[in-house]
């Protein structure tokens, strides 16, 4: 396991984040990471395949660095798991966890500014994954406009919007309380340039309105890329 260095755009000052590259996925890191830090496994996990058990406790590694850097008082408080696997923060903390194949990032925050985060990591898809589950994850026209926009081709703009969305239910689940899918967002905008993106609701989600609309950032890792939400308070 190796910590990776994080490109300062994709969070505001008030945001830590921490990721770490692992290349072996074996029993022997798994145990490596628990002593580590002292993150103790879940009872529920105990059985589970190496693969889950090292997305979890790398997943709470990083989140355990990022809350050192924002919240050291917070640090040691631990990041519990709810009903539907999301973590659950120590109170005056908002974050989130990532996972993909070889690779794990979490943010924190404790400021009065930040109400809630949302960060996601994924392979890139290759152009056979529009056909396959393009339907599933875009809604009418999303998919061809920022291919137009951006150049990219349709695998690579579905992977962003896959991300970028998956990163909304993560940054809005802790305020809602509830499932929402894929179509229930779209990604209006992506500016290559500026590594950014905007998102917005299509309907209304409890007491936010259709057509609210957040602007993340995104930077490409090797392999993957990896996307960002940031939600401010009162907002």
């Amino acid at each position: 396991m190796r910590d990776l260095e994080l490109p300062a755009h994709l969070f505001p000052p008030e945001v830590a984040a921490r990721a770490v590259r692992v290349d072996l996925e074996t029993d022997a890191v798994i145990a490596g990471l628990g002593a580590l830090d002292g993150i103790p496994l879940p009872a529920s996990l105990a059985g589970a395949v190496p693969k889950r058990r090292l997305e979890y406790l790398a997943g709470r590694y990083c989140a355990r660095a990022a809350l050192r850097d924002c919240a050291h008082a917070l640090a040691d408080d631990p990041i519990g798991q709810g009903e539907h696997r999301e973590p659950l923060w120590p109170a005056g903390a908002a974050g989130s966890i990532a996972h993909t194949t070889g690779y794990v990032v979490a943010a924190a925050s404790a400021s009065a500014r930040v109400s809630a985060l949302g960060v996601d990591v994924e392979r890139w898809m290759d152009d056979d994954a529009p056909r396959r589950i393009g339907a599933h994850v875009t809604i009418d026209g999303e998919l061809a406009a920022l291919c137009e926009r951006t150049g990219w081709s349709s695998g690579r703009a579905l992977t962003l919007v896959f991300s970028a969305k998956e990163a909304l239910y993560k940054c809005l689940y802790p305020e809602v309380r509830r499932y929402f899918g894929f179509h229930d967002a779209r990604v209006s905008t992506v500016e290559p340039d500026r590594r950014a993106f905007a998102i917005q609701l299509t309907g209304a989600l409890e007491h936010l309105p259709a057509g609210l609309t957040l602007e993340g950032r995104f930077e490409v890792l090797d392999d993957v890329v990896l996307t960002s939400l940031v939600r401010a308070a009162g907002r």
